[in-house]
């Protein structure tokens, strides 16, 4: 699977993830952010599950790291292989929760797909883990701000009341590694961040540590 991705990150000609990745200091108060890294057959594919009103409710999977290979998504998203682009979604997917569990040094992964058409998480907040990987596969991106630019009232809670024109957002076809709260990256603060303030469709992809 994972040369499968690459194959499709070639046609895209984008540059190989793994390769970019290498570069990038992850222990960061700023988001780690990689921009055009989802291939246009993923964000179609995502777009069908939209018009199509396919995913309902948010698929979840427990996913194991086994000998370089990734087990249990494919079992929990085979009722969408009837779209176009589905082989290609299950590749990118491997990919990136293999390059999530080496980064957080998991063997069990938690993949989540939603689609939302409305704030989920409408606060600026950190979330509670080591590290949590989001990528918006189609809809407006995740709204973070920069360290810096975070404020906090006396009792150290988050300032919701911030200049628009500081507010970072991912652009369509990225893919971020956030930091949390706790865990290492407990000492770095965590990515403050939000879900953009509109109604428009998202879906979205999260991987989360187990163990």
């Amino acid at each position: 699977m994972l040369q499968h991705n690459k194959l499709i990150l070639e046609k895209e000609k984008q540059p190989s993830p793994a390769g970019i990745l290498q570069d990038i200091a992850m222990k960061t108060n700023d988001l780690t952010e990689l921009r055009n890294t989802v291939p246009a057959v993923v964000a179609e594919f995502a777009q069908q599950l939209v018009v199509q009103r396919r995913l309902g409710k948010t698929l979840e999977a427990e996913c194991t790291v086994t000998d370089g290979q990734l087990g249990g998504l494919h079992t929990r998203v085979r009722s969408y292989a009837d779209l176009d682009g589905y082989a290609d979604f299950c590749a990118w997917v491997d990919f990136w929760a293999m390059e999530f569990a080496r980064r957080a040094e998991a063997a069990v992964v938690h993949v989540s797909m939603s689609h939302s058409r409305q704030p989920t998480c409408p606060r600026f907040h950190v979330d509670n883990v080591p590290l949590r990987f989001i990528s918006t596969l189609h809809g407006s991106g995740t709204q973070w701000l920069r360290a810096r630019d975070v404020e906090r009232t006396a009792d150290n809670a988050i300032k919701q009341q911030v200049d628009p024109q500081i507010i970072q957002q991912m652009p369509s076809g990225s893919v971020g590694f956030f930091r949390g709260a706790c865990g290492e990256s407990a000492s770095v603060g965590g990515i403050v961040h939000r879900s953009p303030l509109n109604e428009e469709d998202r879906v979205v992809l999260k991987i989360d540590k187990i163990r």
